[in-house]
């Protein structure tokens, strides 16, 4: 035998059903139930990520920390002493010694980039090795704008200094030419605040010889880096040639370079 609803109760059934068609809260309901459950593998996509990002980082970090960091070249820059005296609160006689930085005229960065892909498990990390000429020339130092009389100059102790981040990058021994004399770079950096790590060396400044206007400089840097190479350009002419195999490289900084050239083949 066949049930039939009561009459009575299709009213009500249809007027629950319109209810749950038309009502703004069930709607409002559904779809925030639907925005949580949507949310849930949001959330683990998000996570996953994260944790493939942070592991990115730690290997680029891991390889880096073994060939070589960025590299951000600075100077070369001239520092020459110099004995400054002064009378203290009792009127006694002081003295203290001060160090003059000296900047070059011209200053050029010629090289060569060649990177390297390094791989660890799914992430591969980009390092380079670069080869550097860099030459350039100093102005004949003067002391005179400071008013610092000549015998106060410690002419004898004037050092090139050249500022390199990560110094586990070097290759080789740093030779340069100074006005026609060889000098051997020595790691660390003396007398010179402005740097915090690289190399230094003595030089001659024949401060007495009036034929000497200038003092030309060149160099070869041979360095390992990743991520990116950096110059400051601290010449009152500063130019930086640079060729890499690398196809898609991406300049960044204060100048973008005048003129570029960009191929599949670097």
């Amino acid at each position: 035998m066949e049930n039939v609803a009561p009459q009575s109760a299709l009213p009500s059934f249809k007027k629950l059903n319109n209810w749950f068609k038309n009502s703004i809260m069930v709607k409002l309901a559904s779809i925030g139930f639907l925005m949580l459950m949507l949310m849930i593998p949001t959330s683990m996509i998000k996570s996953l990520i994260s944790e493939r990002e942070m592991r990115s980082n730690n290997v680029v970090n891991e390889v880096s920390s073994k060939w070589g960091y960025a590299q951000t070249i600075t100077g070369p820059m001239l520092t020459i002493p110099y004995t400054s005296y002064y009378r203290d609160s009792e009127d006694k006689l002081r003295h203290v010694v001060k160090h003059a930085q000296f900047l070059p005229n011209d200053l050029y960065f010629e090289g060569v980039v060649e990177p390297e892909i390094r791989y660890r498990g799914l992430y591969k990390v980009v390092v380079y090795n670069s080869t550097l000429k860099i030459s350039g020339s100093f102005p004949k130092p003067s002391f005179k704008e400071w008013g610092v009389p000549p015998e106060n100059i410690k002419w004898e102790e004037a050092r090139i200094s050249i500022g390199i981040p990560d110094m586990r990058g070097i290759q080789e021994t740093i030779d340069m030419d100074w006005n026609g004399e060889q000098f051997v770079f020595n790691p660390g950096i003396e007398n010179n605040a402005d740097l915090k790590s690289g190399v230094s060396t003595n030089v001659n400044i024949s401060s007495a010889d009036p034929n000497v206007t200038q003092y030309d400089f060149n160099l070869n840097l041979d360095i390992n880096g990743s991520q990116s190479l950096n110059f400051v350009p601290l010449g009152k002419e500063t130019n930086v040639s640079i060729s890499s195999s690398w196809g898609t490289p991406s300049f960044d900084g204060s100048f973008l370079p005048d003129s570029r050239e960009i191929s599949k083949d670097g």
